[in-house]
Order: C-alpha cells, then sequence, then structure tokens
C-alpha cells in the first residue's frame, strides 16, 4: 500500500516540476513541444501497466492527472 502512495505522490511532484521547467524555458518563444499531457500520457501509462501486468501504475495515474489538471489551472501549458 506504501508503494501505492510513493507512485502517486512523485508523480505529482514530478509532473508538476517538468511542467514549470518547461514552461520557464518556452517562456516567450513560440515554438510547441511535443510534451506529453493529458489524456495522451494516461493512456500511455495506462497501456504500460497493462503490458507489465503491474496495477501499481494507476496509481501513478492518479498522481499525474491531478498535477495535469493544477498545471493547467496555474497556466502552464
Amino acid at each position: 500500500m506504501k508503494d501505492y502512495w510513493i507512485y502517486g505522490i512523485g508523480f505529482f511532484i514530478a509532473t508538476l516540476v517538468i511542467q514549470y521547467f518547461a514552461f520557464r524555458v518556452r517562456k516567450g518563444k513560440k515554438d510547441n513541444w511535443a510534451i506529453m499531457t493529458g489524456e495522451t500520457a494516461v493512456i500511455a501509462i495506462c497501456l504500460i501497466g497493462i503490458l507489465e501486468h503491474n496495477e501499481i501504475h494507476y496509481a501513478s495515474i492518479i498522481g499525474f492527472v491531478l498535477a495535469d489538471l493544477i498545471g493547467k489551472a496555474a497556466g502552464l501549458h
């Protein structure tokens, strides 16, 4: 059970950090970056979990989705 919390919180923090640094790097530039966010990243993480037969990946999806919504609300997209 502790592993689920670690994966969820880890993906939450990692997603917010990556969104923040990507926002700072591309601030003022008009380049489109191919960073996976939203539904495509959730589908990719689900497929990895299904292929590996490991349900702990679903905890990481919850952390990623929450951080992605916070990033959108903060204007990091």
